[in-house]
């Protein structure tokens, strides 16, 4: 499994619009791609850092997805809430536990 993690500084009142946008973005985009796991959008209000995990199958899936045309179209959706550039790491994943084991 890998994970992608994007790190990114949100302008001031958007978190909650950047929110509906990537429920949208994973519901018609991305939740039926291959080897797409799971994503969470996790946000520090006091620093107004959003993180964002994706968690994918293989490397190979993970980057078909950010290799790809329609992952800077989905990107660009997002800029007016950006306060800078997203900081984009690809992970291995090691340890992955779920209530099931």
């Amino acid at each position: 499994m890998y994970t992608v993690a994007t790190q990114i500084e949100m302008k001031p009142g958007t978190i909650e619009d950047a929110s509906g946008l990537f429920r949208q973005v994973i519901r018609e985009h991305i939740k039926d791609r291959p080897g797409y796991i799971s994503s969470t959008l996790n946000y520090d209000p006091e620093t107004r850092t959003a993180l964002v995990i994706g968690l994918w199958e293989s490397e190979e899936h993970a980057t078909a997805l950010l290799d790809s045309d329609e992952y800077h179209e989905i990107m660009s959706g997002f800029a007016p809430y950006f306060a800078g550039p997203p900081e984009r790491t690809l992970y291995e994943v090691r340890v992955h536990m779920t209530p099931r084991g």
